[in-house]
């Protein structure tokens, strides 16, 4: 179950981006409407951050408790490992270091959203 909450969480955080890169381009494009382009760019951004963050938060339990059904945790992972290692696993495959790339972008984004001075942000995140 956790698995299947796992996935759609990842569709739904694809989705997210989608919507967040078309507000953030179209407040871009447009001199009407801009703030309200700009409010849906960022809503989709925090979305996304929450929704993979979520997402990652699922693996890394999966991973801790060896829940053996999930390949990707059968793949990486191992009885044997100390914690620090078995904490690695997360991003041992590809799946867990797109995700983890992923992650680094929410940080990133949201850093910029918040430190951006407001008349360049668009453009930025776009």
């Amino acid at each position: 179950m956790l698995g299947t909450i796992g996935e759609v969480l990842i569709l739904m955080s694809f989705v997210a981006v989608a919507v967040s890169a078309v507000g953030f381009f179209l407040a871009t494009q447009r001199t009407t409407g801009t703030a309200e382009w700009k409010r849906i760019g960022r809503g989709g951004w925090y979305a996304m951050a929450s929704t993979l963050t979520a997402a990652s938060g699922i693996l890394m339990y999966l991973i801790l408790n060896h829940q053996y059904q999930y390949a990707y945790v059968y793949q990486t992972s191992s009885n044997d490992l100390p914690l620090h290692y078995l904490m690695s696993t997360f991003w041992a495959g590809q799946e867990g270091s797109f995700m983890l790339w992923g992650l680094m972008m929410c940080g990133v984004g949201v850093a910029l959203i918040r430190m951006v001075k407001p008349r360049y942000e668009t453009a930025v995140m776009a």
